[in-house]
């Protein structure tokens, strides 16, 4: 779903009118990508339009480079009257300045129930986020701007597509909310530790990678057609012609198959993801939490198809009703691990005695707090007291709801960290000291279980094969667990 395809379609279901597009002469889209039969008005504002620009869409508003000019100045230098829109397109110069200028300006100028749209909000490799332009390949920090403009304006909703670089969808206040479409503000925790990241070049990205589910309320893009636009399927096909992306009969949406799972296993599921979807034709849906807060959401009436967490989680909401009985597949295991700050000194922890002297020599210690659910947590807790040195290190702890213990140790606020290794391994700012000592090492084992209620109980199979199989063990070694035998 490309990002005039959702202009295009937005427009269509909530008949929105007046057309403005924010670009620079190479951001900005080919004219014949926006329908002109559906607005009444249709502007362009250009930065540094050269003057053999032509895509057959005039200049409606030229302005000086990005980031140096306010929009609305702009826009009122050529057009004193006040004009609102009802829908913005913003695809301008992707430094920071720019955006956040973009993005606040394009706010003032859009009418109440109206939407923004905004490209390059979810880039999903550190390549594409240079300074430096790359034409073709450049996201630039335009998703750091759109997250913090999000937090800052406190629209009534907001959602990213998953595809295109990701599209970012804004719904102005007065704007009627997608049901069922996740669009609300992450919750503070995660704010707070993304204005931390977000300050060090070596920490905003890693921590946009990990959280950009939450942050941006990622949403496929056959989810976002369901929700978002419930009418547009019997025109999707004239759309997509439009556009040059028919894929096979109209209006047919690609079924969704939601897997619910351990932090631990989230990695290998969206790495696999792909392959899945490819021989399959269906879209994986993907969120992650802690056991203990995976059980109580299940227990709660959540739906599902496949879920990932202990064995003995999977059994006892089999036992409730919630997964098939018998449907259980061991994928994998997990030991714990020590780690700490990228360059910092290594600590010794190859013997029991030498993990006790690291732990109380660290200044701060940070661990999933047990309260939170998480396996290695709770681990981590009674080994402490087991060692009998819990007393000493309370004062000192630092403990995650959740998420990535690495994220504390990344951004200095923990010294040492103790984690499941799987959650150490793919945080650059974070340095694997190693396991566990073999006398406390603890195993967490993840297992698949299937929805008792799944709408596709062959396609739900089809994924747990998958992800017990062959094709998943150097995937599943890759993030640092080992394949269950």
């Amino acid at each position: 779903m490309e990002k005039f395809e959702i202009v295009n379609a937005l427009a269509r279901e909530r008949n929105l009118r007046r057309y403005l597009e924010i670009c620079t002469p190479l951001t900005g889209g080919k004219f014949a990508f926006v329908d002109p039969s559906q607005f009444a008005v249709r502007h362009r504002l250009m930065y540094n339009r050269p003057d053999t620009f032509d895509d057959g869409m005039p200049v409606t508003f030229p302005c000086r480079s990005p980031g140096s000019e306010d929009v609305v100045r702009a826009i009122h230098a050529v057009q004193p009257e006040r004009e609102r829109y009802d829908i913005i397109f913003v695809d301008s110069f992707h430094t920071y300045r720019a955006s956040i200028v973009d993005l606040h300006g394009a706010l003032s100028l859009l009418r109440p129930g109206g939407v923004m749209v905004v490209h390059d909000c979810n880039p999903d490799d550190p390549s594409l986020v240079g300074a430096a332009f790359q034409e073709g390949s450049w996201c630039g920090v335009t998703y750091g701007a759109f997250i913090d403009f999000v937090l800052a304006a406190q629209p009534a909703g907001y959602c990213v597509v998953d595809s295109d670089y990701g599209c970012g969808v804004v719904f102005s206040q007065g704007a009627a909310l997608p049901a069922g479409l996740s669009t609300a503000r992450p919750p503070q925790r995660l704010v707070f530790e993304w204005v931390l990241a977000r300050e060090d070049d070596r920490t905003r990205f890693p921590f946009f990678a990990r959280h950009r589910q939450e942050l941006l309320n990622l949403v496929s893009p056959a989810r976002f057609r369901q929700l978002a636009l419930p009418s547009a399927g019997s025109d999707r096909a004239v759309a997509a012609s439009a556009l040059g992306a028919v894929r096979s009969s109209a209006g047919v949406q690609a079924p969704e198959l939601k897997v619910l799972t351990a932090g631990a296993f989230r990695s290998s599921v969206v790495a696999l993801g792909p392959q899945y979807e490819k021989a399959s034709g269906n879209t994986l849906v993907i969120d992650n939490d802690t056991v203990g807060a995976l059980a109580k959401r299940i227990e709660a009436g959540e739906g599902f198809d496949v879920v990932v967490m202990t064995p003995a989680a999977v059994d006892e909401l089999a036992g409730k009703g919630k997964v098939l009985r018998g449907s259980r597949v061991s994928l994998a295991q997990v030991g714990v691990g020590v780690m700490v700050k990228a360059g910092a000194p290594l600590p010794d922890i190859s013997t029991v005695d030498a993990f006790k002297k690291a732990v109380l020599a660290a200044k701060s210690v940070s661990f999933i707090d047990p309260a939170s659910g998480g396996s290695s947590g709770i681990y981590v807790a009674k080994l402490l007291e087991r060692l009998g040195i819990a007393d000493q290190v309370k004062p000192k702890e630092k403990l995650k709801q959740g998420g990535y213990v690495a994220d504390y140790i990344e951004s200095g606020e923990a010294e040492l960290g103790i984690h499941q290794i799987s959650e150490i391994v793919p945080v650059q700012g974070a340095t694997l000291v190693g396991p566990l000592p073999a006398e406390i090492q603890n195993y967490t084992t993840y297992a698949a279980g299937i929805s008792a209620s799944a709408e596709d109980n062959e396609a739900a199979k089809a994924l747990v094969k998958l992800l017990s199989g062959p094709a998943a063990a150097p995937v599943i070694k890759e993030k640092g667990m080992e394949p269950a035998s």
